[in-house]
C-alpha cells in the first residue's frame, strides 16, 4: 500500500464519539474483538491509496467504479471480510494522496450524463469537487450516520446495516494547495470558481466502519452486463447472493429509516444521489453514503414529503431492477414506450414495503402519516381530489398585482417607443 499518510484529525463530538467508545461501536466490538485494535491503528496514520483506479492489494481494495473510496477488509486467513467481525473499514476521500490523482481528473475530462463533461457534471449538477470529499461533507455524512446509527439501536436494539462513522480528518495544507492546482488545470475559469470556494473551507476523509465489503448493485451491473435474463438470475442466484433475502433485507432497511424519522433521501438529491439507489445499495442487504437521509422536519409541507417519499420509493425500485434484471434492458431501448416488466417491479416492491410497515412496527416507534397516505392507494375520487391539491400548486399571491399591471402596459409601450433614440 505504500508509506501511510498522516493525517491531521478533527475532532466534533458525535463523528469522533464512535472511536471513543460510543454503543453502537462497543455492540460491534462484542462480535468482533479485533474491531477495536483496527480502529486504534487508524489515529495516527492512515493508509495512502496506492492508484486512484480499480486495484486489489492484500487486505485493500478499490472496486472499478468506486472513485472516492477504497477499502481494508481484516483478515487472518486470506478470506475477505473474515476477523474484525466479519467487516471492513471504508476510506473516502483519500484519493487527492494517490501518485496517479491528475490521471483521474484527466479521465474525467470525458463526456459525461449531461452537456457537461464528467468532471464538471461533478461541479454543477452533483455539487460535489471531481474526485474529492470536502470536510464540510465528510462531517455533514459522519453526523447524519451517527444520528441515524444511535436512533436504530434505540429503537431496535441493535446496529442498523449502514455504515458507522469512526473518524473525519482533515487534510494537511499542502495537500489542499496541490489539489487546487491539479483542479485549476482540469477545469474552466466558471467550474474551478465554484470548487475553489469548497477548498477554501478545507478537504476531508471519512473512515466508517461497515458489517461486510460494501459491494453495491453498481458492481454486480458492471460485472453481469450485457447477459441474458435468465442466465444473468442463474449467476446471482449461484456466486452473488440470494435476491429474495437482499430485497427483504433493503426494505427492513428502508422501513427502518422511515421509523426512525428519515427519509431515504429528498429532492435536494435528486442529482447527487441517494442511499438506496443501485450505486450505494449494497449485495448484503444494507446501504452506504448516508449524506442523502433527511428528517421529516426538515422538509417544509407535505408536498415536499410525498415529493421525498416518491423519489426514496423510485430509488429503491431502480436497485431492485438493477440486481434481478440489469438496470438498463438490453433487448429495448430506454424510451417512454410501455414497459410492462418496470409495472411488476413498482408493485411488487410497494407490495414488500406495505408489509412491512406492520412488520417492523416498535411499540415505542411512531411512524410519519403521510407514509401511509402514500403508500395507501386512494380507493375514492374524494380522496383523490385531497392527495392531489398537495401537488397542484394553488394561484399565486401576486397574480392579481400582476393582473391589474396589464392595464398600464398599452401606456408604457407608447412611452418607450416615444422615447428619444441616442
Amino acid at each position: 500500500m505504500g508509506e501511510p499518510v498522516a493525517l491531521r484529525s478533527v475532532t466534533l463530538g458525535s463523528v469522533r464519539g464512535f472511536a471513543d467508545g460510543n454503543d453502537v461501536l462497543a455492540r460491534l466490538e462484542a462480535d468482533g474483538p479485533r474491531l477495536r485494535q483496527t480502529v486504534e491503528g487508524l489515529v495516527d496514520a492512515l493508509p495512502a491509496p496506492p492508484t486512484v483506479a480499480a486495484f486489489t492489494s492484500g487486505s485493500f481494495c478499490r472496486p472499478p467504479a468506486s472513485c472516492r473510496s477504497f477499502y481494508f477488509f481484516p483478515s487472518g486467513d486470506g478470506d475477505v471480510g473474515a476477523g474484525a467481525g466479519g467487516g471492513a473499514i471504508a476510506f473516502k476521500g483519500l484519493e487527492p494522496c494517490a501518485p496517479d490523482f491528475c490521471d483521474l481528473l484527466a479521465d474525467f475530462r470525458r463526456a459525461g450524463p449531461s452537456p457537461h463533461d464528467i468532471a464538471e457534471h461533478f461541479v454543477f449538477e452533483e455539487r460535489k469537487v471531481p474526485g474529492c470529499l470536502t470536510l464540510e461533507d465528510a462531517l455533514f455524512e459522519a453526523e447524519r450516520s451517527s444520528w441515524y446509527q444511535t436512533a436504530h439501536l434505540a429503537a431496535y436494539g441493535e446496529p442498523a446495516h449502514t455504515p458507522v462513522p469512526l473518524f473525519v480528518f482533515r487534510h494537511a495544507a499542502e495537500t489542499v494547495t496541490r489539489t487546487s492546482e491539479a483542479l485549476r488545470h482540469h477545469l474552466s475559469t466558471p467550474a474551478f470558481r465554484v470548487v475553489e470556494r469548497e477548498l477554501e473551507r478545507g478537504l476531508g476523509v471519512y473512515v466508517y466502519y461497515y458489517p461486510s465489503l460494501p459491494i453495491r448493485v453498481r458492481d454486480i451491473d458492471f460485472l453481469l452486463q450485457g447477459v441474458a435474463f435468465r442466465e444473468r438470475l442463474l449467476a446471482i442466484m449461484r456466486d452473488v447472493c440470494d435476491p429474495d433475502e437482499v430485497v427483504d433485507g433493503w426494505v427492513r432497511g428502508f422501513m427502518h429509516l422511515l421509523y426512525c424519522g428519515f427519509l431515504p433521501g429528498s429532492l435536494a438529491s435528486l442529482r447527487s444521489g441517494m442511499c438506496c439507489q443501485p450505486q450505494n445499495a449494497c449485495i448484503d442487504g444494507g446501504f452506504v453514503d448516508l449524506d442523502s437521509l433527511t428528517r421529516f422536519d426538515e422538509l417544509v409541507d407535505d408536498t415536499a414529503v410525498l415529493a421525498a417519499l416518491q423519489f426514496s420509493v423510485d430509488s429503491l425500485i431502480d436497485s431492485v431492477r438493477s440486481l434481478i434484471a440489469g438496470r438498463f434492458d438490453p433487448t429495448r431501448g430506454e424510451g417512454p414506450g410501455v414497459r410492462i416488466d418496470l409495472h411488476h417491479f413498482r408493485e411488487y416492491v410497494l407490495a414488500m414495503l406495505r408489509a412491512a410497515v406492520e412488520r417492523e412496527e416498535r411499540p415505542d416507534l411512531q411512524l410519519d402519516a403521510r407514509v401511509s397516505t402514500y403508500l395507501e392507494p386512494p380507493h375514492q375520487f374524494g380522496a383523490l381530489i385531497d392527495r392531489l391539491t398537495t401537488y397542484y400548486s394553488r394561484p399565486s399571491a401576486f397574480e392579481q398585482p400582476a393582473r391589474e399591471f396589464r392595464a398600464a402596459i398599452p401606456g408604457l409601450i407608447r412611452a418607450a417607443r416615444q422615447a428619444p433614440r441616442r
